[in-house]
């Protein structure tokens, strides 16, 4: 087949006549030039390169050990919360690349599909070393799964290095969209397995967490829109500013500055993230009825036209001119101006790549107009029908983006749960589709709990009637998880039992395939005999996931030894429960080890988890009176684990109260003074109970 042109739009390549070619980009034609100002949420779209990337320096210098590493082709995940900079971590990424001779850029929906049909990925070469990025990794999970066994089917052709590098928000390796692009058993799940880097899970970004970064990139936005306010002085603000859940996130504190620029800094600590994303957009909305105004069209069809577009994360030239003529005839907006005027409004507010209207970025900009602009009016009705008509477009877009919406501002606003909700209703009957909704559902998110429950349950019939055991298993599974959340433990421990039941048939007819499901499995029923208060049975079942496990990771280190470790964490607590502390102890003792080696090799990755297991030794020390030796673990898990918890005050907050209370009480019983230093800046903002959570 010959080798593949990698094309960088923007940069002035060349794509060979009839040759099969994979076009990437850099979205070079939504960057500012030095001084342009299209609006306050231009300036803040990651691909505007507004200002200079801040605090990523040791992040980056990782992923760079990363591609330069050994394997020919590799994959990593990368996820974080909105407003931490996945994307604008990796357009510098790419911009580095581009630089050292890579060929480096971003793959959009459209080129993916294109080029999948064009040829077999088992057949693909690339004639210098290519970092791809796949952003909203979870909406592409099906085609990912396909491509990734191609390439990991492709002998060696003597390539250069391939990367993929895909961006999320949340990936949890027990289900959702990580099982469904990197599979849930059988051969190729092993070949994909041997892709990743990691292999248990995703890189988690997290927060700015020193000051001076977050002072910087309030600093840099106030410098490029020219303003004349200045950020407070002095420890106080400092000390404001990380006790908000935001307060870390490069965007909301790029959004806090150009919010400040107009009247200070004096109230904008007390406002929320939504709040800064409803000002944003507020400003944004405005900016299109401007424009509106000036080429004499309707000021508000205007606006929803371009949250109908966000919505659907963008829309080719043709798709938006057939989009004006439906949603004005919908709507009635008749004389709402003449289509090619419309699109010519639509397209100088919203420059995308050639052939495209762009969305209003980012993404939680672009969600606040979506809410505020989308219905003709405020009746809800026709905001709805809105969502419907754009899924029925553009249906795999559309729900990520209410799955979004949902995330960050469902807890204030009741729209994103009803329009999903309806779009569940067009899926009731299509298994597929219910699995992919699913996939696209954080596994811990409040907003859905209750919703996906429903959802669960729907395609757990759908799937009983079709006698589809292999995604049965991984709905009751998930379910099981989703109920204990809920605190109903007895069904969740039904519907777990029964997941582990059809693992085992599946592991005895595909051993190489279903083992880690099987275990996995067995450490949920575990954990949900446990809950229930039946400890003999939850440690039958924990050992036997421990065997597994343990069988696994002799095969497969890289693969399984993170597995291992956890159980083995879990067999702690089991015997623990019922006072088998020598026993308790040696299990965590191993725990621990495992994760030891695994947090030296990948700290970002690996030493939540080992802060964990160190609580967790510290407590099996201390039931057998080993005070001195349970205060220096104690002392070590906190120090652990600070880093993340000052980072993410939120995420951290109850795990790190119960570790600072644990290890203020080892010091005391051990009559020694706890290390004032570390505990000093965790405890200012910390609220200490008398008695841990």
């Amino acid at each position: 087949m010959g080798h593949v042109v990698v094309q960088i739009v923007g940069d002035g390549n060349t794509v060979l006549a009839d040759t099969p070619h994979l076009l990437l980009t850099r979205y070079l034609n939504r960057r500012l030039a030095e001084g342009e100002n299209r609006g306050d949420a231009a300036l803040l779209s990651p691909y505007s390169l507004a200002v200079p990337l801040v605090g990523r320096e040791t992040v980056l210098a990782d992923l760079w050990t990363w591609m330069n590493g050994n394997s020919r082709i590799s994959v990593r995940v990368v996820t974080a919360k909105a407003g931490a900079g996945k994307t604008r971590l990796a357009l510098a990424l790419c911009e580095e690349a581009t630089k050292a001779g890579w060929g480096a850029g971003f793959l959009t929906e459209g080129e993916m599909v294109r080029f999948r049909s064009q040829q077999n990925l088992s057949f693909w070469g690339w004639n210098r070393p290519t970092l791809i990025v796949v952003d909203s990794a979870a909406a592409r999970a099906r085609t990912l799964h396909d491509w990734l066994i191609e390439l990991a089917d492709q002998v060696d052709q003597g390539n250069p290095p391939l990367r993929l590098l895909l961006l999320e928000r949340h990936a949890d390796p027990a289900g959702g969209w990580w099982r469904e692009a990197f599979g849930v058993g059988g051969g190729d799940t092993e070949a994909i397995a041997r892709l990743l880097d990691p292999v248990t899970g995703p890189y988690a970004l997290s927060g700015l967490v020193e000051p001076q970064e977050r002072r910087w990139v309030l600093a840099s936005i106030l410098q490029r829109i020219g303003s004349q306010v200045r950020l407070p002085e002095g420890p106080s603000f400092d000390r404001q500013l990380a006790e908000i859940s935001w307060g870390g996130e490069p965007l909301f504190l790029l959004m806090a500055g150009l919010v400040a620029a107009r009247p200070g800094f004096g109230e904008i600590l007390a406002l929320s993230a939504p709040d800064l994303g409803l000002i944003i957009a507020g400003h944004e909305i405005q900016r299109l009825h401007d424009i509106a105004e000036s080429r004499k069209l309707s000021k508000p069809f205007l606006a929803h036209l371009a949250a109908y577009i966000t919505l659907c994360q963008g829309l080719t030239h043709e798709e938006v001119e057939a989009a004006i003529e439906e949603e004005q005839a919908a709507l009635r907006y008749s004389a709402a101006g003449d289509l090619p005027e419309i699109f010519g409004a639509l397209a100088d507010a919203l420059p995308g790549d050639p052939g495209i209207v762009a969305p209003i970025l980012p993404d939680v900009v672009g969600e606040a107009v979506i809410l505020e602009a989308l219905g003709a009016s405020r009746a809800g009705a026709k905001a709805l029908e809105a969502v419907c008509r754009a899924a029925r477009r553009s249906k795999d877009r559309v729900i990520p983006s209410l799955v979004r919406l949902a995330q960050d501002y469902g807890a204030g606003r009741p729209e994103p749960l009803a329009w999903f909700g309806r779009l569940v209703e067009e899926q009731a009957a299509d298994l597929d589709g219910l699995v992919f909704l699913l996939a696209q559902l954080p596994e811990s998110s409040l907003v859905f709990r209750d919703l996906a429950v429903t959802l669960s349950a729907r395609a757990i019939e759908l799937a009983r009637v079709q006698d589809a055991s292999e995604t049965l298993a991984q709905l009751l599974n998930n379910l099981s998880n989703r109920l204990s959340d809920l605190g109903r433990r007895e069904e969740a421990l039904a519907a777990c039992e029964e997941a582990v039941e059809l693992y085992r048939q599946l592991a005895a007819a595909r051993p190489d395939a279903f083992r880690p499901n099987l275990a996995s499995s067995l450490n949920n029923l575990s954990n949900r005999l446990s809950d229930l208060g039946r400890r003999e049975e939850a440690l039958v079942a924990c050992e036997e996931a421990v065997e597994i496990w343990r069988q696994l990771a002799a095969a497969r280190p890289d693969a399984f030894r993170p597995d291992l470790a956890m159980s083995l964490n879990n067999l702690s607590n089991c015997l623990s429960a019922l006072g088998r502390r020598e026993e308790a102890l040696a299990a965590c003792e191993e725990a621990v080890e495992i994760r030891r080696q695994l947090a030296a090799a990948r700290p970002d990755a690996f030493r939540p988890d080992l802060a964990g297991s160190l609580y967790n030794l510290s407590l099996r020390l201390s039931d057998l009176r080993r005070s001195e030796e349970a205060l220096s673990i104690s002392e070590e898990a906190v120090r652990t684990l600070s880093p993340y918890f000052l980072a993410y005050p939120a995420a951290f907050r109850d795990w790190m109260t119960t570790m600072v209370w644990v290890y203020r009480r080892r010091a005391e019983e051990a009559g020694q003074t706890p290390d004032l230093d570390l505990l000093s800046p965790v405890e200012a903002l910390l609220d200490l109970p008398d008695e841990p959570a």
